[in-house]
């Protein structure tokens, strides 16, 4: 599989605990365990929750079809669902650093679009320099990049970590801190930074 599909929730604060027994004891379970689902709290970012699992390429194009394979979601939701989740498919670009059956404890979240002119240094710069340097920092277990199917933004890596604090750590701070990576970053546009710790598989 080398497709990722992700839905960010809303949810309402009195109904977080009525999404949360319903994606642990319905929706994820019925999925099969090879795509790997998973659910995380954001801990920081925009959202409340973030659903995870992966997809093969082919099912890109589904587009909204790709629910019919899905569980259903419950009434209240489906009553909040035009606000409640947005979704991103994401087609798999490069993946570096240690793969487990087991996901690691959080997932630190990068998005962002890149002017067209500077696409093709950005994605060298990506997979030349910075994921490789990341991944060799202590408790930075895994870099994949993605791009989207459809939507804005059309960049998103996805990083593993054992602790919430691994990314900002002074060997984390030192591995970004380069003149490609200032230079890159200044080229982020419509950039989104989510900080998830994964409730689901305990």
């Amino acid at each position: 599989m080398q497709a990722a599909l992700t839905d960010w929730w809303k949810i309402p604060d009195d109904k977080v605990d009525e999404f949360v027994a319903w994606q642990d004891a319905e929706y994820l379970p019925a999925l099969d365990s090879a795509r790997n689902p998973c659910r995380y709290r954001v801990v920081a970012g925009q959202h409340a929750q973030v659903s995870w699992f992966e997809i093969d390429t082919a099912q890109l194009s589904d587009g909204p079809g790709i629910d019919n394979n899905l569980p259903p979601l419950p009434i209240w939701l489906k009553l909040l669902n035009g606000q409640a989740r947005e979704r991103f498919m994401l087609e798999l670009k490069a993946d570096v650093g240690e793969t487990s059956s087991m996901p690691a404890a959080f997932r630190y979240i990068v998005q962002a679009d890149i002017p067209d002119e500077l696409a093709a240094e950005y994605n060298r710069w990506y997979d030349e320099e910075h994921l490789p340097r990341l991944v060799d920092v202590p408790g930075i277990r895994r870099a994949r990049r993605y791009t989207a199917a459809a939507g804005s933004p059309y960049y998103l890596t996805a990083y593993d970590l054992d602790s919430a604090e691994a990314f900002q750590s002074p060997a984390a701070l030192a591995a970004r801190k380069t003149p490609w990576t200032e230079r890159m970053r200044g080229a982020f546009l419509n950039s989104r930074r989510s900080m998830l710790k994964r409730e689901y598989p305990v």
